[in-house]
């Protein structure tokens, strides 16, 4: 489950945004934010499910497999020198 961090001047601008619109338009983005709310929950149950279905074994040989991809070089960097991602 990840964990979610709200930005204090996120949250303002939401809550300013929310401030200017008609209650019956700010119910319609409290709803559509359960909504979302919801859905992330049910990926995250989703997910969970998964890994707590997969046996260790096969992360293990999953594991064994990338380090011998590493030792023969058949691997690229995933970030280029300045930190970005080299393989968008």
């Amino acid at each position: 489950m990840q964990t979610v961090i709200e930005p204090p001047a996120l949250e303002q601008e939401l809550i300013a945004v929310i401030r200017t619109m008609p209650e019956d338009r700010a119910r319609e983005v409290l709803d559509f934010a359960l909504f979302l709310q919801a859905r992330i929950a049910a990926e995250d149950a989703k997910w969970d499910a998964a890994f707590a279905a997969t046996p260790e074994s096969k992360f293990a040989e999953m594991a064994a497999r990338v380090r011998a991809q590493v030792a023969a070089s058949e691997t690229k960097p995933m970030f280029d020198a300045v930190g970005e991602l080299a393989h968008p």
